[in-house]
């Protein structure tokens, strides 16, 4: 098969002329389906949104399987913190609250 001859000028009105006889049918097109795919996608993210909410809660259960200190790094945190300001002790050590109401 082989393509007419015509010039730039004939092909520009050919496809300006076609582009107007697509336009009307195809704007009618998007306007049926826009509804459609306004509830697919929203739906989409609905149930996405869901599935990520999932994964991050399984996510956070098993970052707290695992303790952030250890028991040991704890007692010298909250030694430190006694130390540095003796009301933020919140009486959980024993000699750091005797220490801390005798004055």
């Amino acid at each position: 098969m082989s393509w007419p001859a015509y010039d730039r000028t004939t092909w520009g009105l050919i496809l300006s002329v076609a582009a107007l006889i697509g336009a009307f049918p195809l704007s009618l097109l998007a306007n049926l389906a826009t509804p459609g795919i306004r509830n697919w996608w929203a739906e989409r993210s609905i149930s996405s949104l869901g599935r990520r909410i999932v994964a991050l809660e399984r996510e956070l259960e098993e970052i707290e399987k695992t303790p952030v200190i250890s028991d040991g790094e704890e007692r010298i945190l909250r030694a430190l913190m006694a130390r540095i300001h003796p009301d933020a002790n919140g009486g959980i050590f024993p000699a750091y609250r005797e220490h801390a109401f005798a004055a």
